[in-house]
């Protein structure tokens, strides 16, 4: 990922970078970016599935915090 993605970019990389990690295990995926922070929501079955999303898009904060906002039933 570069440094200098567009927030629609920037979503469509992450979003990438996730399904890949996680096998598309995570349902209803939605990723919304600010200015500040980058907001993953969705669910998973597992928690190891959460936090490989939560991986898969640490690359690509460029300098935003993270809230991991995904489910797991």
């Amino acid at each position: 990922m570069t440094d200098t993605l567009e927030p629609k970019s920037l979503v469509e990389d992450i979003e990438r970078h996730v399904r890949l990690r996680t096998g598309s295990e995570i349902q209803q995926l939605r990723i919304t970016v600010d200015e500040e922070r980058v907001v993953l929501e969705g669910c998973t079955t597992t928690f190891y599935n959460k936090q490989l999303a939560g991986h898969a898009a640490h690359k690509g904060l460029q300098g935003r915090s993270l809230a991991n906002n995904i489910c797991v039933n």
